[in-house]
C-alpha cells in the first residue's frame, strides 16, 4: 500500500503544518504525561504553505495545476478554504483529469472498470461503467472511455 499512500500524499500536496496552536500544545502536554512525547508531530495536511496570501503558479504539478495562494492560517480549512490554499480534489485529481480530457461525472457510482485491449481512437485504455445517483425515473447505466484514469491513479 505504501506506493499508493505516497501517490496520494503527492496528489494532495501534503505538508507538515508549520504552525502550532493552543490545541496542539495541549496534545503535546498530554503526550508528555503519557510518556509519549516522542510521538508528537505537527499534523500532515493538504495545504499549500507558501508565502501567506501570495498567489503563485501551481507548486505541485510542474505548473499543470491551478494557481494557489499561501495559507493565511485563518482556520477555514476545516470547512473549506476561501483563500485557495487547501488542496482539494478540484485542484488536483479532478482539475488534471478534466484538463487532460477526462469527463468528470458527478453524482454517479462506478460499477465496473474494464481494460480496453484494442487501440482506441482517443487512446482510451479503460471502459468505465457507472450509474447516475440522481436519476429519478431510472438508474440509467452509462459507459465512458477514459485514457487518463491510468495516469491519474498511477498504473
Amino acid at each position: 500500500m505504501t506506493p499508493f499512500y505516497d501517490l496520494a500524499n503527492k496528489m494532495l500536496g501534503t505538508a507538515e503544518n508549520p504552525k502550532l496552536w493552543p490545541a496542539d500544545y495541549r496534545l503535546y502536554e498530554i503526550a508528555k504525561e503519557l510518556n509519549r512525547a516522542h510521538t508528537f508531530t505537527p499534523t500532515p495536511v493538504g495545504i499549500f504553505f507558501g508565502e501567506p496570501g501570495k498567489i503563485v503558479s501551481d507548486p505541485f504539478f510542474e505548473g499543470e495545476g491551478p494557481d494557489r495562494a499561501g495559507c493565511i492560517h485563518c482556520g477555514g480549512c476545516m470547512v473549506g478554504c476561501k483563500h485557495n490554499a487547501k488542496n482539494t480534489l478540484d485542484k488536483n485529481y479532478l482539475y488534471l483529469a478534466e484538463k487532460w480530457g477526462a469527463q468528470v461525472q458527478a453524482e454517479a457510482n462506478v460499477l465496473d472498470i474494464r481494460p480496453l485491449y484494442d487501440p482506441q481512437p482517443d487512446d482510451g485504455r479503460y471502459e468505465i461503467h457507472f450509474e447516475r445517483t440522481t436519476d429519478w425515473v431510472s438508474n440509467a447505466k452509462t459507459v465512458c472511455e477514459q485514457s487518463m484514469l491510468s495516469s491519474l491513479l498511477g498504473f
